[in-house]
């Protein structure tokens, strides 16, 4: 099972990296082939892959074109495994584009290798009127 230790590590360096746009601290944390898939897109079945620091980097600027104030919040993590961990998290912003906000649960699951990330999967629970 992968540790609980190294799990906290990788998401404090993953998550500061990430949250604040920052190349050197994500490719510190992920491996060189990294793999970050959306919710949604057009990469059927797995939504929109960005591979790469550059392709997460191109994801957070994505993410921030579509949604204002978009923030994790009640982040828990767990590990589930030889090679991955569980993230669970409410999701609360604002869309860009017509100024909605929105409250939604999201799970994200991790693979680790190498003790890296690898792979960062985003499952959000999508809101319907």
């Amino acid at each position: 099972m992968i540790s609980a230790t190294l799990v906290d590590d990788l998401m404090k360096q993953f998550g500061k990296g990430f949250m604040r746009a920052d190349a050197d601290l994500l490719a510190q944390s992920t491996t060189d082939d990294f793999e970050w898939h959306f919710a949604a897109g057009p990469d059927s079945p797995d939504g929109k892959i960005f591979r790469g620091v550059a392709g997460v980097m191109q994801g957070i600027a994505e993410n921030r074109t579509k949604y204002e104030n978009l923030r994790f919040n009640d982040v828990e993590y767990y590990p589930a495994g030889d090679d991955k961990f569980v993230m669970t998290a409410r999701v609360t912003g604002t869309i860009a584009a017509n100024g909605e906000s929105f409250d939604l649960r999201a799970i994200e699951l991790y693979t680790v290798r190498d003790d890296l990330i690898a792979k960062k999967d985003a499952f959000w629970k999508q809101s319907t009127d």
